[in-house]
């Protein structure tokens, strides 16, 4: 089944299903007033669902659906949606009726829908197998991209300062990289555990660029840099199997939701941390030792009579 939360975590509605729900995502698909829920389950169905709790429809995928993403595929009026499960990709309109349908040569566990390539019309659709594969708005081939392990998770967005998105990746060997379209790699981190989830938005005020939330086989939500340097990481119980970034909160930034294995959903605001750490010895007005002003405090730091002066 799939509940709807509000920001307080109150309970909606819910929606139960014939099987085990393996992703879900939000857009503005149907017509009517408010976002709707797109939910791709194991009984190899896509159904939609609108602000209500009410299903609009559903399609049948032939197979277990492992990943499904909302967003403009055409430059059609509204969203659509890109399912992925077996060895296929597909995209279907808000009517639940399908656009156009590929085959892979193997199983296929994540897709992703943004603009990568700006000499295309409409966004493409990613894909993440046992390479990278990208296709136009219409289902074309535009080019794959190998990496070497078997990639579990992708996100679409804009993590540097030059121009254009970057395609984020989660490996089964627990390295996240951050490629350019054409398949240039600019940064790989690995948490040394498998990745399961990344997400790409902006969460800290003192990181140029957004940041990447991961969510991974150790039980530990990470955030990253736009240059793929570790921020903080914060330990659930059980595998993250997905991360999520947005504004849920009425604060300012947005906030790092994952879901974990142990039922719990987790709502992290990486922001909540002092800056400018100072300490005054004997209240005279002269700092005897500050942490590094620029950025914050998120972890914790020994402090040593030699290091304020002290005997």
């Amino acid at each position: 089944h799939i509940t709807l939360f509000n920001s307080t975590l109150d309970q909606q509605w819910i929606k139960n299903f014939g099987g085990q729900v393996n992703s879900v995502d939000i857009g503005d698909i149907l017509t009517d007033t408010g976002y709707d829920v797109v939910a791709g389950s194991s009984d190899g169905n896509v159904y939609i669902i609108n602000s209500s709790g009410s299903q609009n429809c559903s399609f049948n995928f032939g197979s277990p659906v492992n990943s499904i993403n909302v967003g403009n595929v055409s430059t059609d009026i509204g969203d659509e949606i890109a399912i992925g499960g077996g060895i296929e990709v597909s995209v279907i309109n808000s009517t639940c009726n399908q656009i156009w349908s590929r085959s892979l040569s193997s199983s296929v566990y994540g897709v992703s829908i943004g603009e990568v390539d700006s000499s295309n019309s409409g966004n493409e659709v990613i894909v993440v197998a046992d390479n990278i594969y990208i296709f136009n708005s219409i289902g074309t081939s535009i080019r794959n991209i190998t990496i070497g392990s078997t990639i579990n998770t992708v996100s679409i967005g804009d993590i540097t300062s030059d121009s254009g998105n970057e395609i984020v990746v989660g490996l089964n060997n627990g390295t996240v990289y951050a490629i350019t379209s054409t398949g240039t790699i600019k940064w790989g981190y690995n948490i040394g555990s498998i990745v399961y989830s990344v997400s790409i938005g902006d969460t800290t005020s003192d990181n140029i660029g957004n940041e990447i939330a991961v969510g991974a086989g150790d039980n530990k939500i990470y955030q990253l840099n736009s240059s793929g340097n570790f921020i903080w990481s914060y330990t659930t119980g059980d595998d993250v199997r997905g991360v999520a970034i947005g504004e849920i909160t009425a604060d300012s930034l947005n906030e790092t939701v994952g879901v974990s294995v142990d039922q719990n959903v987790y709502i992290l605001n990486f922001n909540y941390y002092p800056t400018n750490v100072s300490i005054d010895v004997g209240n005279d007005g002269d700092y005897d030792w500050t942490y590094l002003t620029s950025e914050k405090l998120r972890t914790y730091t020994n402090i040593t009579n030699s290091s304020i002066g002290q005997s």
